[in-house]
């Protein structure tokens, strides 16, 4: 599981900054296996902390 801050532009849906990297836009949570392959992912604004952005990662899991 990791995060990722991506920026974006003003013309996009949700948005937030990430005072931690600095940067205005969205931030991404994978979850990959231990081969590499994305299992799941989960978008939002990037000032999500990476602790709110597992809990929604992990919860959308649990239909599965």
């Amino acid at each position: 599981m990791d995060s990722q801050s991506v920026r974006t532009t003003e013309a996009c849906g949700v948005q937030g900054y990430d005072g931690g990297e600095s940067v205005a836009g969205r931030k991404r949570h994978p979850l990959v296996g231990t081969e590499g392959p994305v299992l799941a992912c989960d978008v939002s604004a990037a000032n999500v902390s990476d602790q709110a952005g597992a809990r929604r990662l992990l919860a959308g899991l649990r239909p599965l």
